[in-house]
């Protein structure tokens, strides 16, 4: 005889839980049964009895879905100057990376608290979709309304900027979640694990990245319009959510969600202040943000949309990336 699935209390329905946490079944309750465990504990016991192939075949079907939907809907931020009003992008732009940080740093935590990992890539992904067709709303509509292109990338961008900084930190979380699971069941050495896996989910979306931007540039380089295209990537990024939601359900660290979690990797942050190797690196990493952004802002629309073509930004973004992608896999092996 199979055991009997485990069975979470919904109102006076009591639903079965299959290996994935899926719902096989519903029956209705008779008298009034306890709560037999919480979402977490169903995800929890999902993890465990995951297989050490089945955790990494989730884990690429995991960074694939990521990838596609990080590449359709990354691909509106470097065109974004050149394909809308020119003010619009730069606004649209600037709001991205602000409300990145904002819900990195306020709600990307709460909101795993919350949902849990996986709602959580679900409604960061579907904030990604939002901007993708807010964007095409606005190249649809043409650079003679300028006024309602800013409206509408604007509020796109808003979106882009939540989605972007909960995928992130929601990424980061699973990734390490997986590491933890397989080392556990493999009991291989984590180092070497944590750089395969970085290396192949660093490859999968550059490349996936590179493969968009390369077709919008054909699409735009064949005279398609560029809002078709722009609805046709947003229908990918709608369908990459969908095909997401067969990832696993895994669960967060619990000290990654406490509040006492988050204070001790605050306090940890500023102890790293005092070295000297942090302040090296953080011009470094203020020269790449302020490069990247001039060159999708300004570089984009005033020099190589209108001296080479409006093909030609997303194809030289493609070349960027191509070489991250090639990159990503050559440190990868030499970790």
């Amino acid at each position: 005889l199979k055991p009997r699935p485990p069975q979470v209390v919904q109102g006076r329905w009591a639903a079965g839980i299959g290996a994935r946490g899926r719902s096989g079944f519903r029956r209705p309750m008779t008298g009034t049964t306890p709560l037999i465990a919480s979402v977490r504990d169903l995800a929890e016991t999902c993890d465990e009895s995951a297989s050490a192939q089945e955790l990494r075949k989730n884990f690429r079907w995991f960074a694939v879905q990521f990838a596609i939907c990080h590449g359709v809907v990354t691909t509106p931020l470097v065109i974004s100057t050149s394909h809308l009003d020119r003010d619009a992008g730069y606004v649209g732009n600037a709001l991205l990376n602000v409300f990145t940080v904002l819900s990195a740093f306020v709600i990307a935590i709460p909101l795993v608290d919350l949902l849990g990992l996986k709602r959580t890539l679900l409604t960061g992904m579907s904030c990604y979709t939002i901007y993708a067709a807010l964007f095409a709303a606005a190249a649809h509509i043409g650079k003679k309304v300028a006024w309602a292109q800013m409206v509408l990338f604007s509020l796109g961008s808003a979106s882009g900027g939540l989605a972007a900084g909960v995928l992130w930190t929601t990424q980061g979380i699973y990734y390490s979640r997986t590491v933890d699971l397989i080392v556990r069941k493999e009991h291989i050495d984590r180092a070497k694990l944590t750089g395969d896996l970085a290396s192949t989910f660093a490859a999968l979306y550059l490349g996936l990245e590179v493969g968009s931007k390369t077709l919008w540039s054909a699409m735009d380089a064949l005279g398609v319009c560029p809002f078709l295209t722009a609805w046709l990537y947003t229908l990918l990024g709608i369908a990459s959510t969908f095909l997401m939601g067969r990832a696993m359900a895994l669960s967060a660290p619990s000290a990654a969600l406490s509040a006492d979690g988050c204070t001790a990797k605050a306090k940890a942050a500023v102890s790293l202040w005092t070295d000297p190797v942090v302040f090296l690196l953080s011009g470094l990493n203020l020269t790449f943000g302020f490069s990247a952004a001039f060159v999708n802002g300004y570089i984009n629309a005033v020099f190589t949309a209108t001296e080479v073509g409006d093909y030609a930004v997303p194809l030289f973004a493609a070349s960027t990336a191509l070489v991250a992608t090639v990159f990503a896999r050559i440190f990868g092996f030499m970790s």
